[in-house]
């Protein structure tokens, strides 16, 4: 600002008269009072940009110890709480003044979002979601495709299926399954159901595959 001594003005009434007559190009700080009751008068065409740089207090000065200190104070803190500093300033700033109300009602239509102003969020979302669909389903097809390559398959698929019933229906030499290990033991019975024991059920299903192999054996020779 020192390098530029033309963009300094020597009164309020200049600054705003030159920022009328720039057309956009020149700015000029001021208090937020004199900003609001400018922004009211015509031709109105200035504005406030953002909010106020900082905020300073008035008060009213008294003599020491005078009595007028408390009734003013408590009056003045009663015209806050119930409105009335609020109303007489929409009255002389707005009501009266040479804008109107009309201004301000622009502003706030400006300051509101809409829809398109947030739907980016909402596209970026769902581009993120579908791509993470479509490497999970290439990486699906290329780990299958590659065991297959490999000679490995997916359990449960039909590949498999008659490979997991010849291993299961095809015993030992000794007639013992080999996923009978694995089975859980099986649990008590309700009571009023008749059922036979673990031990006998396992010795006739180990005679019954001894048989079926010696009939094999006798039928080849």
């Amino acid at each position: 600002m020192s390098s530029n001594p033309q963009v300094f003005v020597s009164a309020t009434e200049d600054g705003i008269r030159r920022v009328r007559e720039s057309k956009g190009k020149y700015a000029f700080m001021l208090e937020s009072v004199y900003n609001e009751y400018f922004n009211q008068k015509e031709p109105c065409n200035t504005m406030q940009v953002g909010p106020p740089l900082s905020t300073k207090g008035y008060g009213i000065a008294t003599p020491k110890n005078s009595s007028l200190r408390d009734d003013i104070s408590i009056t003045v803190l009663q015209l806050i709480e119930d409105g009335s500093l609020i109303k007489m300033k929409k009255t002389w700033w707005v009501d009266k003044g040479e804008c109107g109300v009309q201004d301000q009602q622009q502003g706030s239509k400006k300051k509101s979002l809409s829809l398109s102003n947030i739907a980016g969020g909402f596209f970026i979302l769902i581009s993120g979601l579908v791509l993470a669909i479509i490497v999970a389903v290439v990486e699906f097809q290329r780990s299958k495709s590659r065991g297959k390559r490999e000679g490995f398959f997916l359990l449960g698929s039909d590949l498999t299926q008659p490979l997991m019933y010849a291993y299961i229906d095809n015993p030992y030499e000794n007639g013992q399954n080999p996923l009978n290990h694995c089975q859980p033991s099986p649990k008590s019975p309700p009571k009023g159901i008749l059922t036979s024991s673990p031990a006998s059920t396992s010795e006739k299903q180990q005679n019954d595959r001894n048989d079926k192999i010696n009939g094999q054996f006798s039928a080849n020779r």
